[in-house]
């Protein structure tokens, strides 16, 4: 499954019900695919938010590996595979506090890297990032084909805001080589995932 994948969870909620979330991921790109782990990957696309996206969020993931005959769920083991947040809001506040920042990128398009996400289309100009080597157990697992159901719940309301699914590949890459005057666009995997 070579390809990089992404629409929304259209057999899982009727039409109206999407039309109405808070937020639609309308295109994602990446780029090596599948994509190399270690390794650079660019990123583009651009996400639609029709409602405020404030208060308590929980991000809902649901990742399954394929294993020759089946899916097979991934626990979530140190934060890692099918995991549910709590509260997205504050992980996001947490990781882009005034030490670390937004990223360059994010911030040149108006993107914000925290909440709230105010309506309109946020557009992510392509942007490399570095995906840094896996280490223990995750670098011999990480190679393979997966699914991943991602959802954003308001859990005041229990409405879901949001729902994507993605599959993509994994495939072990190269150790990039960065010039000591270069900086890495991330250097820990918050940074990889949330720019």
């Amino acid at each position: 499954m070579s390809t990089f994948f992404n629409r929304a969870c259209y057999n899982k909620y009727s039409r109206n019900d999407i039309e109405e979330w808070g937020l639609m991921l309308r295109k994602l790109t990446l780029k090596p695919d599948p994509v190399e782990i270690p390794g650079n990957i660019t990123a583009w696309g651009y996400i639609r938010v029709n409602k405020p996206i404030v208060g308590n969020i929980s991000l809902e993931l649901k990742l399954k590996r394929y294993l020759g005959f089946f899916w097979l769920s991934v626990p979530c083991l140190k934060n890692i595979g099918s995991c549910t947040y709590p509260d997205v809001c504050e992980l996001l506040e947490d990781h882009y506090n005034e030490t670390i920042g937004c990223n360059e990128n994010l911030q040149a398009h108006d993107i914000p890297c925290t909440c709230p996400f105010l309506p309109g289309t946020y557009t992510l100009k392509p942007e490399m990032f570095q995906i840094p080597q896996l280490k223990g157990l995750w670098a011999s697992l990480a190679k393979g084909d997966y699914k991943a159901d991602v959802r954003l719940r308001d859990t005041d309301s229990n409405e879901v805001i949001a729902c994507q699914h993605i599959e993509f590949s994994l495939t072990n890459g190269f150790v990039p080589t960065v010039s000591p005057t270069d900086k890495p666009k991330c250097t820990n995997i918050l940074d990889c995932l949330f720019g």
